[in-house]
């Protein structure tokens, strides 16, 4: 099964590509999803700003400058990749399982 490069991956591909040119407190939150992508998909917003050491605001700045309206949007593409992943996976264990019985 192929790794096919979904919309987070291109994210993270970019946030990685622009690192060096965001100011200080962007980077602060690049460096957090990055490192994070799960706590972004189902923490708050309030949460993920006191852990990136950043103000809420900052979060919301950040979306705003990699094409979102808001840290809401794309907090919804982490939980995206993440259903899809739990789908794939339970989709290979089902595989498994029925390769291993025959």
């Amino acid at each position: 099964m192929a790794n096919n490069p979904t919309q987070l991956t291109i994210l993270q591909d970019e946030i990685r590509r622009r690192y060096d040119t965001l100011s200080k407190r962007l980077k602060q939150v690049a460096r957090y999803i990055l490192d994070n992508s799960n706590s972004v998909a189902f923490d708050t917003v309030a949460s993920i700003a006191q852990q990136a050491d950043v103000p809420p605001s900052t979060l919301i700045r950040f979306a705003n400058a990699f094409g979102f309206s808001g840290f809401n949007e794309m907090k919804q593409m982490f939980k995206q990749h993440l259903m899809e992943e739990t789908a794939n996976y339970t989709e290979r264990a089902r595989l498994f399982r029925q390769t291993t019985s025959d």
